[in-house]
């Protein structure tokens, strides 16, 4: 009895490439356990060891409503009451390429503010000296901007995705969360046949909406889905966003006559 007191069941998912899962299923752990153990049991799920792999070539995260909620990174980290849904997604080579390509950035983003914060204050003694830091900083920030985060040299970006319906007229996350690489140079057309192959979405695609945004979109007559009118890239331009740029693939829900409040009409 004591055991069982100290153990907790998570639901576990694993992914063969960011986005098609392999494996749902409920684990037994200990309350207390820390996240490489949990990653390591997860692991033992599919008889494969985490020591084979590069740190680059999976991602472990929490996810809650449907959605990634957190990026486990640090390992030592123990169970917490609210960690209920561990997901484990093994990157496909592109996909890591690009997860390469963004700690590779995040390191730049470090360096750039380290020199941002040691630009002294000029006086007539030291004004060249300034100047230089000064044009340095502006330098680092110039290319982190044209990196743009995790944006490599051919405008190919990994973001996170998850799917979204409407019930009671609000946004509402469904189905399970995934990575996607969008390419700035993509047609509408083209991500549109991309999202339904890569998610194996057959036939209720026709349905489908495309929209990039930010966390926590807002579906009404407003919302700018996108269309064929722009390609990724001017779509992605064109919204302004001040976050990292989300996929959201939004399923309309089917008319009902008998639930009136349900269901928002899109037009564009």
């Amino acid at each position: 009895k004591e055991k069982m007191d100290s153990m907790t069941t998570i639901d576990v998912s694993i992914s063969k490439d960011g986005c098609n899962l392999i494996l749902k299923k409920k684990l037994l752990v200990e309350k207390e356990s820390t996240m490489e153990s949990i990653r390591n049991k997860i692991f033992e799920l599919i008889n494969k060891n985490p020591n084979d792999y590069n740190q680059d070539q999976y991602i472990l995260s929490k996810v809650y409503d449907h959605k990634y909620d957190k990026i486990l990174t640090d390992l030592s980290q123990t169970l917490q009451t609210y960690d209920t849904n561990i997901r484990l997604d093994f990157m496909t080579d592109e996909q890591c390429e690009l997860l390469r390509k963004q700690k590779s950035n995040e390191t730049k983003q470090e360096n750039s503010s380290e020199i941002t914060d040691s630009v002294p204050v000029a006086t007539d003694a030291d004004s060249a000296n300034a100047t230089d830091n000064v044009n340095a900083a502006d330098n680092a920030n110039t290319t982190n901007a044209a990196d743009n985060g995790n944006v490599n040299d051919n405008g190919k970006i990994l973001v996170q995705g998850s799917h979204l319906t409407t019930e009671y007229s609000r946004a509402k996350s469904c189905d399970d969360p995934f990575f996607f690489v969008l390419d700035k140079n993509e047609s509408y057309e083209d991500l549109f046949n991309r999202v339904k192959e890569t998610l194996n979405l057959g036939d209720s695609m026709k349905r489908c909406k495309l929209l990039i945004s930010g966390d926590n979109p807002t579906i009404s007559h407003n919302t700018q889905f996108m269309k064929s009118d722009k390609n990724v890239g001017q779509y992605i331009e064109s919204l302004n966003l001040t976050t990292e740029p989300r996929l959201y693939v939004f399923h309309p829900p089917h008319s009902s006559h008998n639930n009136k409040n349900e269901t928002i009409k899109i037009t564009n």
